[in-house]
């Protein structure tokens, strides 16, 4: 067949089969990876493990603020910028894992969205 005034183009079978599988599986592989990866929060998951890690943070900021005097006493300017920037962290880390702890009935995503985001 060629193509002339008469024929505009020569039509196969490729575009329904792309619509028929190529498509759908493009669409079912990205929402896949999309739950695989983790993307959708498990809240309830979240909040235990908040519960679970403010203790051990608190314990860990302890140690962190007595490396601090150490570097303090010993005027080591460097290890107490180093030690101070560590506490600020740990003061956020316990900062985000209280609003699960401290939230009442059942979290939503606007819950995981402020601890993420104070």
């Amino acid at each position: 067949m060629s193509v002339n005034d008469d024929i505009l183009t020569i039509r196969t079978g490729f575009h329904k089969r792309r619509n028929m599988v190529a498509l759908p599986w493009l669409i079912v592989s990205i929402f896949l990876t999309y739950v695989w990866s983790e993307a959708i929060p498990d809240l309830a998951w979240e909040k235990q493990f908040a519960i679970d890690k403010i203790e051990l943070r608190q314990k860990d900021k302890e140690q962190i603020e007595e490396w601090l005097l150490e570097a303090t006493k010993d005027n080591n300017s460097e290890g107490e910028k180093y030690y101070s920037g560590r506490v600020k962290d740990y003061d956020q880390l316990i900062k985000s894992y209280r609003v699960y702890a401290e939230k009442e009935g059942d979290l939503t995503i606007f819950t995981y969205l402020e601890s993420r985001y104070l």
